[in-house]
């Protein structure tokens, strides 16, 4: 399996792992957003929460055509790049946009 399709699956694989272990129980629902065509995968919370409609990204990643895991939103406990890390991808395949700009990140 080349490097592109390889990082994508992982990255299918935390967003749609997290939206099940995610399921609260307010009334709202929280689903996995995947678009393999453009490389995008997200997890978004919505629906309607003490009289309020929310709609709230936990997390984005976003596979480019360079090969690599950009993640640009991870706003929860879990460590996605040591997820995806265990799930075979290089370290320097993974980008955290969301701390500096991606030129400056070393893991």
């Amino acid at each position: 399996m080349d490097r592109l399709t390889q990082n994508k699956r992982a990255s299918r694989r935390i967003v749609e792992e997290f939206a099940k272990y995610w399921q609260p129980d307010d009334g709202t629902e929280t689903v996995a957003i995947v678009d393999d065509e453009h490389g995008h995968y997200q997890v978004v919370n919505s629906g309607w929460l003490k009289g309020q409609f929310v709609h709230f990204c936990f997390m984005h990643l976003i596979v480019k055509p360079d090969e690599k895991i950009y993640l640009r939103k991870n706003d929860t406990e879990w460590e996605i790049a040591d997820e995806l890390r265990q799930t075979g991808v290089a370290s320097e395949d993974i980008v955290i946009e969301s701390l500096r700009p991606p030129a400056t990140v070393e893991l």
